[in-house]
């Protein structure tokens, strides 16, 4: 990868618009759901981020990966990926985009819910996303989109969720990310 790049904000310029900008496309759709094919993608950044640092052939534990992103603001990927769950689910609640919710979500106040059918973020919390699907039955739709942003977006705290603004909403939302131990997931 251009060895002539001598900077390292050039060099994450580069990887982020040659690699992880195609990452961007759909990932709501096809992002992988099990931690290998993550890993897979996160070996990849691993050693893109490497190069950004100009440190290619030093052996990184996963807390020095992990400050090194910090201090480049690049997201870890399984992060990543969520971070577009999100900005999608965001977009379609409020109706930024042509998706409807399917009928199995709901919006509900916390008020009605009743103890342990969903996880809630904090208390001060009134509304919270609802499926009708139930987490221990086994069906297809386990991994797919619309099944894994009820839990996703349950844990946003809830001002986050009702930013005024998609520009705000995103800021808040990566803010937000960063205080999540991306190793323990």
């Amino acid at each position: 990868m251009c060895l002539f790049i001598n900077t390292s904000h050039y060099r994450k310029q580069i990887y982020l618009t040659m690699v992880r900008s195609l990452l961007d496309h759909a990932s709501p759709v096809w992002a992988p759901q099990y931690s290998s094919k993550v890993g897979a993608f996160e070996r990849v950044q691993k050693n893109a981020v490497k190069w950004i640092a100009d440190d290619r052939y030093s052996h990184w534990p996963d807390t020095y990966y992990y400050s090194m992103l910090k201090s480049f603001n690049i997201l870890p990927i399984n992060l990543y990926f969520r971070l577009n769950d999100l900005k999608f689910m965001y977009k379609i609640l409020n109706k930024l985009v042509p998706v409807d919710l399917p009928p199995h979500l709901i919006i509900v106040s916390t008020a009605r819910i009743t103890h342990g059918t969903v996880h809630i973020a904090e208390s001060e919390d009134r509304t919270t996303l609802c499926s009708s699907i139930s987490p221990y039955a086994s069906n297809i739709l386990h991994h797919s989109y619309f099944y894994r942003i009820v839990k996703f977006w349950n844990l946003v705290p809830f001002k986050v969720r009702q930013a005024d603004s998609f520009e705000i909403f995103v800021t808040e939302i990566k803010q937000h990310l960063w205080t999540v131990r991306p190793w323990l997931d």
